[in-house]
C-alpha cells in the first residue's frame, strides 16, 4: 500500500535500497573479512619466516585473499627489493596509498545511497504536494478541500519518510566502515615497517636478491 501511495518514486527508492544492501555487503566482506588485522599479522610472520621463498608465499596469499591490501603491498615491495631499501620503502608507500585509496573508494556507493535517498524522497513529496493542491483546485467549491488536502499531504510525506528510513541506517554503516578503513590504514603502516626492517636491512632482502 505504501508503494502504491508513494507512486513511481517509491520504486526508485526501493532500487536504491537494494543497491545499498548489495554495496554494504560487498564492503563488509572486503573490510572486515579480507583485511582482518590478525590475518595480516599472521601472513607477515609467515612471509618473514619464508625468507627466499617469500615471493611464493605472497602469491599464495593473494590467491586466497584477492581483496586483501597487505599481500599486494608486499608483492609490489618485493618486486623492488633488488634496488635496495630506499626503493623497497618507496614501493611500500606508493602501493599502500593505492590500496588504502581503493578501500576508501569502495565506500563511495554508500555515500550515494545516503545522499540520494532523502533527496529522492523529498522530490516525491514535492510532486505529491503539487498533485494534492491541483486536486483541491479542481474540486472547486463543491469538494471537501480539507479531506482532499489532508489525504494528499499524507501520500506526499510517505516518500520523504521512506527516503530517510533508507538513508539513516546506511549513514551509520558508512561511518562505521570508514572508521574500520582508518584502522586498516594504521595496521598497514605498522606491518609495512616490520616488513621493511625484515627485507630492507640486508637480511631477508639479501637472500631475495
Amino acid at each position: 500500500d505504501l508503494v502504491r501511495v508513494g507512486g513511481a518514486v517509491m520504486w526508485g527508492l526501493g532500487a536504491l535500497a537494494l543497491y545499498g544492501f548489495y554495496t554494504a555487503g560487498a564492503q563488509v566482506y572486503v573490510i572486515l573479512f579480507s583485511n582482518g588485522r590478525d590475518k595480516d599479522k599472521k601472513f607477515l610472520e609467515e612471509v618473514v619466516a619464508a625468507g627466499g621463498s617469500a615471493v611464493e608465499q605472497v602469491e599464495s596469499e593473494i590467491q586466497k585473499r584477492d581483496k586483501a591490501a597487505f599481500p599486494k603491498i608486499c608483492r609490489a615491495a618485493l618486486g623492488e627489493s633488488h634496488h635496495g631499501k630506499a626503493a623497497l620503502e618507496e614501493a611500500l608507500v606508493q602501493e599502500g596509498a593505492m590500496q588504502l585509496g581503493a578501500l576508501k573508494r569502495g565506500l563511495r556507493p554508500l555515500q550515494i545511497v545516503v545522499t540520494v535517498s532523502p533527496l529522492l524522497g523529498l522530490l516525491g513529496t514535492v510532486y505529491g504536494m503539487i498533485s494534492s493542491f491541483q486536486s483541491v483546485e479542481l474540486a472547486g467549491a463543491g469538494g471537501d478541500k480539507v479531506e482532499l488536502l489532508s489525504r494528499g499531504i499524507y501520500e506526499a510525506l510517505v516518500t520523504t519518510a521512506t527516503g530517510l528510513t533508507i538513508a539513516i541506517p546506511f549513514l551509520l554503516l558508512y561511518h562505521w566502515l570508514s572508521r574500520r578503513v582508518d584502522e586498516i590504514g594504521v595496521n598497514l603502516n605498522r606491518h609495512s615497517r616490520v616488513f621493511l626492517e625484515a627485507f630492507g636491512s640486508g637480511g631477508q632482502g639479501a637472500r631475495l636478491r
